[in-house]
């Protein structure tokens, strides 16, 4: 299962990057978010946020309003049930490296939206989790854990030039297909990029 997910990652960036041509030109843009994550699931469980989504862009222009980009940025999901009494009876944290084909699609020439597509490969880093009445975090490896999150994103994005520099805002969301850890990730994602 971890063979054909990372293979159609890489088919997927590999045929997007050949799609590009190699004479076009490429543009770095630094990637700052934020994050509400939770999971695919019928029982109690409630979003966290999570301030932790640092990473890089790389963009280019194809052929009519169509671009390619790829991100890789590390993220930290998780999930925490509902208050019993006033606590939390559990509560996970997933840290992420994140690899992210998609195409956007410009909606207007003088719009400056663009509706982006794609699919995601998540490279776990850590997992830790608490039970209360525990009040710090220790490692979390159940047997049948992946190491690997795969899924599709989809988003709207708007830029705002500022002087010399591009400010993008993206709402994003995110949906795991795979089962990870006990069931499949959501997470709604606040992404800013910014071109100079």
């Amino acid at each position: 299962m971890k063979a054909l997910i990372y293979g159609i990652s890489f088919l997927c960036l590999f045929s997007l990057n050949n799609l590009s041509g190699q004479s076009r030109k490429w543009q770095f843009r630094p990637i700052a978010g934020i994050s509400a994550n939770s999971v695919y699931s019928p029982n109690a469980w409630t979003y966290k946020f999570s301030p932790y989504l640092l990473g890089l862009e790389v963009a280019t222009l194809l052929k009519n309003g169509w671009s390619l980009v790829n991100d890789v940025y590390y993220i930290r999901k998780g999930t925490h049930s509902k208050k019993n009494s006033g606590n939390r009876e559990q509560d996970y944290q997933f840290d992420f490296i994140i690899i992210s084909p998609q195409l956007a699609y410009e909606l207007g020439e003088r719009s400056g939206l663009e509706y982006l597509f794609g699919l995601y490969t998540g490279i776990k880093l850590d997992a830790k989790a608490r039970f209360y009445p525990d009040e710090t975090f220790s490692d979390y490896d159940p047997e049948g854990q992946n190491e690997i999150d795969f899924g599709f994103n989809t988003s709207i994005r708007k830029y705002f030039e500022i002087g010399n520099v591009d400010l993008s805002i993206e709402p994003r969301f995110q949906l795991g297909l795979v089962t990870y850890s006990f069931t499949k990730q959501i997470s709604f994602q606040l992404i800013s990029t910014l071109s100079f």
